[in-house]
């Protein structure tokens, strides 16, 4: 068991289990659920209990294993970034390293949904100290922190949007992050900022609903309103999408 540990550091999820790359979910599932009855640390009794530190760790890579071929999409991103590297240990970690994230960001963006704020902010926290070099998902954990109750009650949002300009700046095209930090903005009593946001969303995406109806609030605060029949030129707002 030490020996078979001592490998597993340098194979892959499909090494680890001791399967074909092309094998089947239930193959997976089969080859998962042997190699349990002999490494999980409950089963490990007598002389050979002094191992249960290493069978712990080594079961822990199996399950990790077990878990990320089970699921198509991760198996599906694991495949792909297993081509781009090489079986060393430091590679693998990587690559563990960005699946972890991703499930923590796809569970960072359900929790937001249900309003589950302060595990969404765990979750999404997760996934960019994991992979930091994403922008989606440092601009998810600046908006997720930036709903939290007591960042709310202090009205404070300038270092939010300092981290949505930083990801702005490497993806001008990113409309979520555009999203973002026009309602921050317009939180922090800037309407003119965020409605430059607003505008480039209406502009680049109509369908976009939300940022539509903040344009629509924006005119009706100032008193522009289009008249029937939507011929009247919006001169302020123009100007705002100028700058």
């Amino acid at each position: 068991m030490r020996q078979r540990a001592d490998e597993m550091p340098g194979q892959n999820y499909y090494q680890i289990l001791g399967v074909e790359p092309d094998a089947d979910k239930a193959t997976i599932q089969a080859a998962f659920f042997q190699l349990a009855k002999a490494w999980h640390p409950d089963r490990l009794t007598g002389d050979v209990s002094e191992i249960r530190d290493v069978a712990t760790r080594a079961f822990a890579r199996m399950t990790e294993a077990h878990q990320i071929l089970c699921d198509d999409d991760r198996r599906g991103e694991y495949d792909a970034l297993l081509k781009q590297g090489g079986g060393s240990a430091e590679e693998q970690e990587q690559v563990a390293r960005v699946l972890r994230s991703v499930s923590h960001f796809q569970k960072a963006e359900v929790l937001l949904k249900k309003g589950n704020l302060k595990e969404a902010e765990v979750e999404a926290r997760a996934a960019t100290e994991g992979d930091p070099d994403q922008p989606e998902y440092k601009a998810l954990l600046a908006w997720v922190t930036g709903q939290l109750p007591e960042r709310v009650q202090s009205g404070k949002y300038a270092d939010l949007i300092a981290t949505l300009n930083e990801v702005i700046e490497k993806q001008p095209a990113n409309e979520r992050a555009r999203m973002y930090r026009g309602q921050l903005l317009k939180r922090a009593g800037k309407d003119a900022r965020a409605m430059k946001d607003f505008l480039w969303i209406t502009e680049n995406n109509p369908k976009n609903l939300d940022a539509a109806r903040e344009v629509r609030l924006f005119r009706m605060r100032k008193g522009d309103e289009r008249s029937e029949g939507g011929k009247h030129k919006d001169t302020l707002l123009k100007k705002l999408f100028r700058r």
